[in-house]
């Protein structure tokens, strides 16, 4: 609802009460509503960023490390998922849930859809829930706002980060697929990452 001929902005400092999995995908949900509103939200930072373990005036930040060692959290792998999947330009779509979701479950869910630099499409998906939700994909809507009469046909890869919710570590997998999905399951407590060429 901000008015787009005002002032872009610069969201600042922001973080979840924690380093846990749950803790991180709240801020990949709010991630993807930055996303969705990239035509006046021109810069994030998440802060705190860096401590130095045992000396930490801060809770929580992204990195921690000693003297010989960086130790990265869980909220740094979303960050870094999202560092490595950005995007030009929003595409207008709507991800559609079971539509008898109560508004307090369908709300910890999020999504974005935007293309890159190179004209690659890149689905992000948040499930906060602690059960398989299944998405129906927009194709269509995606592939027609798409210019050049391109299709969502290239090569397609799928980035899951998911654990258990109080989990401190957490890693994502990454396999291809054969064919853009017109619906798909995201796991509990997950990140998905879809990126089609």
């Amino acid at each position: 609802r901000y008015d787009r001929t005002k002032s872009k902005v610069y969201l600042g400092e922001y973080a979840s009460r924690g380093n846990e999995l749950f803790n991180a995908l709240a801020e990949a949900a709010y991630l993807c509503g930055v996303e969705r509103n990239g035509d006046v939200v021109e810069m994030t930072s998440y802060a705190p960023l860096l401590a130095k373990e045992g000396q930490t005036n801060w809770n929580p930040d992204m990195i921690y490390f000693t003297n010989t060692e960086v130790h990265p959290t869980v909220n740094y792998r979303v960050q870094k998922l999202f560092g490595e999947n950005a995007g030009v330009k929003v595409l207008p779509s709507r991800i559609v849930t079971d539509k008898n979701l109560p508004r307090n479950v369908a709300a910890r869910m999020a999504s974005s859809v935007i293309l890159d630099a190179d004209g690659n499409v890149i689905i992000k998906l948040v499930n906060i829930l602690p059960v398989e939700t299944e998405v129906s994909l927009p194709l269509a809507e995606i592939a027609a706002t798409l210019t050049g009469g391109k299709t969502l046909s290239g090569e397609i890869t799928k980035t899951v980060l998911k654990g258990e919710p109080t989990s401190r570590e957490a890693g994502y997998s990454v396999t291809g697929l054969d064919v853009v999905p017109e619906s798909l399951t995201l796991d509990p407590y997950s990140f998905t990452v879809l990126r089609i060429k």
